[in-house]
C-alpha cells in the first residue's frame, strides 16, 4: 500500500513544519528559573514527603482505568478495540488484568487510534501512561497529523511511518 501523493506531500510540509529533532531531551521548562529550583530543593525532608503525598494524592486516572472508562463511554467492545489497535487478545488481557502494566508507547497510541480520540484526548491518554508526542521524534510528528486531520486508519499510518523510515504501530 502506498501513501496517495497529495497526502504524502501534505505530511512532508506537516513534518518540515513541526519536526524538531533538537528537542528531544527538554525536560525542565525553559521559563523555570534556576534560583526557584535550587530555593524549592533546600526544603526540609518532612515537607518534601508531604508535598509527594499530596500529588500522589491529586495524581489522575491511571492508563488501565483511563483505557477502560473511554470504552466504556464510547460503547465499544473490547475486542473491536484492540483489533483496530493492531494488537493481539493477549496482550490487551494483560493490560485488563494487571491494573500496574506499563504498555508500550506504541500500543497506548495504536490503542488512542482505535478509540479516535482528538489530538487533545490522545495527549491526555499518552501522558496516563507516561509518554508523550514529542516534537524531536518524526514517528510522533507523523502520527499527530493524522490524529488532528482525524485519519484513524491504522494501516494508512503504519504506510505513512513506514514511508518516512520510522516504526510502525500496532501488529
Amino acid at each position: 500500500m502506498d501513501l496517495e501523493e497529495n497526502l504524502k506531500r501534505e505530511l512532508e510540509k506537516y513534518i518540515e513544519l513541526y519536526y524538531r529533532p533538537d528537542k528531544k531531551y527538554i525536560f525542565i521548562n525553559p521559563d523555570t528559573d534556576a534560583q526557584e529550583i535550587t530555593k524549592n530543593s533546600g526544603k526540609k525532608f518532612e515537607q518534601q514527603k508531604q508535598d509527594l503525598a499530596v500529588l500522589v494524592e491529586e495524581a489522575g486516572e491511571t492508563f488501565c482505568e483511563m483505557l477502560f472508562r473511554i470504552i466504556n463511554e464510547k460503547g465499544e467492545k473490547e475486542s473491536d478495540v484492540y483489533k483496530n489497535a493492531g494488537i493481539d487478545r493477549k496482550l490487551f488481557s494483560k493490560i485488563r488484568n494487571n491494573p500496574a502494566y506499563h504498555p508500550k508507547k506504541a500500543t497506548v497510541i495504536a490503542l488512542s487510534i482505535a478509540l479516535k480520540l482528538d489530538i487533545n484526548n490522545s495527549i491526555e491518554f499518552l501522558e496516563s501512561a507516561g509518554y508523550a508526542l514529542s516534537p524531536g521524534e518524526k514517528s510522533d510528528i507523523i502520527v499527530r497529523y493524522f490524529i488532528e486531520k482525524k485519519i484513524f486508519d491504522i494501516d494508512i499510518i503504519n504506510c505513512a511511518l513506514y514511508e518516512f523510515g520510522e516504526k510502525t504501530i500496532g501488529v
